[in-house]
């Protein structure tokens, strides 16, 4: 039977099969004084206003000065991701992207086509200025700078919309604090503006890549060559797992000719898809990954084939800078996690705090008693402030800084920590979520399957939590 948005008015009814009628299922008025029972469900609402914790979490990091007008930015914010961001992407999720190989005269032209709702979405979020704020002028000049912790929270409301898209957010982030610390001044002119650009025309979406079949972690065993061609490096090879594929830069790993061999023989370079030219830049994509999660962003398989890359610093130093941009990337994929984990909260809350069973909303009775955190209103004011501590603590050592400021003795371990222990909890935050949906069958409108798959797939993209057991 399917569930029509009535509201707690009167019921729609429809014709039973083979006569009769009955009154259409609906939520019905919430009794338990959940914060949540307001809400109908996940989608619709303004993920900011949703959230009680997150001002109180905010107040910790931000000055008055800046949480005054972040403010309205986070709410402006939270309500595009709580309605277009996310209604656009059940139907990029439902759509999937269609790979192109060649044109119709045979020539390679790998191309894919997606969703429009995916491009709409990619656009806006980086149009708001979640990579490029502390680059726009505009912004800087009508509110101020945007510190870390604001950065983050804007990510959050986004990954509790489309958790896809927090992946080619982390690699822009990535890559920005590559180009700052280790590129050249002739490189960081030429593609650190279009990489931070709030402007879609001029904006130049990145792939972070270092798979290859032979080795994820090992990545000391990567057969991709650079050859040197006068003032050039040309590239080839095969990269095995790469999101975001269809980016405008690839920023990867490769040995240059008489190179050593393992990690201290690579060097990074960052690869346009098309050359100044504009002729293709001999960069293939063989297949898309058909994967069970994170399905808006593209995710393919690589073939460099002669492809111009730019040398990124020393040539013999590029596993250090892709160690440095994975501790950047790492981070903001925690937040992305933490967004999948709230909007499992939200979903089952809601439902919960609205759904009549046995005469009273379903969290009172005791099958929900593992699960009546999520709507107990008591409770939330007591994670709100262990939440509060919790959480300046993860965010000092995600940024690899103790509170004094001082660096730990393994720089990156903050990074690497924060990473894995947020999204392989990713999944688990869904798992409650699930029983409490069970009575609907779980359609694939129930807002939980989504993010749930994407924690899935987070948590197998970051490992075991003593250290991966296999390889991608």
């Amino acid at each position: 039977m399917s569930e029509v948005s009535t509201g707690p008015g009167e019921a729609g009814v429809r014709p039973r099969p083979g006569g009769g009628q009955y009154p259409d299922y609906r939520l019905g008025e919430p009794e338990s004084g959940s914060f949540y029972g307001r809400y109908e469900s996940g989608r619709g609402v303004d993920y900011y206003e949703a959230d009680p914790n997150l001002r109180p979490v905010l107040e910790g990091h931000l000055d008055g000065e800046t949480l005054g007008w972040a403010e309205e930015r986070l709410g402006a914010l939270g309500e595009r991701a709580g309605h277009e961001i996310s209604h656009r992407a059940d139907a990029t999720d439902e759509a999937n992207h269609q790979l192109v190989r060649y044109d119709r005269f045979g020539r390679d032209i790998s191309e894919v086509r997606c969703h429009p709702n995916w491009k709409s979405n990619l656009n806006e979020v980086f149009d708001f200025g979640l990579v490029g704020w502390n680059h726009d002028e505009g912004l800087l000049g009508r509110y101020g700078r945007a510190p870390v912790p604001l950065l983050t929270a804007f990510d959050y409301l986004v990954g509790q919309a489309e958790a896809s898209l927090c992946c080619p957010l982390e690699l822009a982030h990535g890559t920005v604090a590559v180009l700052e610390k280790f590129a050249g001044p002739d490189l960081r002119e030429r593609f650190l503006g279009p990489v931070v650009s709030t402007e879609a025309a001029d904006r130049m979406q990145v792939a972070q890549v270092a798979t290859e079949v032979t080795g994820g972690s090992d990545v000391g065993s990567t057969r991709t060559v650079a050859r040197r061609d006068g003032e050039r490096w040309l590239l080839s090879g095969e990269k095995w797992f790469a999101s975001n594929v269809d980016a405008d830069l690839i920023v990867t790993l490769a040995r240059p000719e008489g190179g050593a061999e393992g990690t201290r023989g690579l060097a990074m370079f960052v690869v346009p898809r098309r050359r100044e030219d504009g002729e293709p830049n001999g960069i293939s994509i063989r297949r898309l990954k058909d994967k069970i999660g994170t399905i808006g962003v593209p995710t393919g398989e690589l073939i460099l084939s002669e492809a111009e890359g730019f040398l990124v610093g020393d040539p013999q130093e590029g596993f250090r800078y892709m160690a440095e941009m994975l501790n950047h990337t790492r981070y903001w994929n925690a937040v992305g996690s933490l967004g999948i984990m709230r909007r499992s909260y939200l979903e089952a809350a809601v439902y919960a705090a609205r759904r009549r069973s046995f005469g009273t909303s379903s969290e009172h009775l005791p099958a929900r008693a593992p699960h009546r955190a999520l709507v107990d209103p008591d409770t939330d004011r007591l994670h709100k402030h262990h939440d509060r501590h919790r959480a300046g603590r993860q965010l000092r050592g995600a940024r690899g800084r103790r509170r004094d400021g001082s660096r730990p003795r393994c720089p990156g371990r903050g990074p690497r920590a924060a990473r894995r222990r947020r999204a392989l909890p990713a999944d688990r935050a869904a798992e409650p979520a699930l029983p409490t949906l069970l009575p609907r069958g779980l359609p694939g409108g129930s807002g939980v399957g989504s993010p749930e798959r994407g924690g899935r797939v987070g948590g197998a993209r970051e490992g075991l939590p003593i250290g991966r057991g296999s390889d991608r």
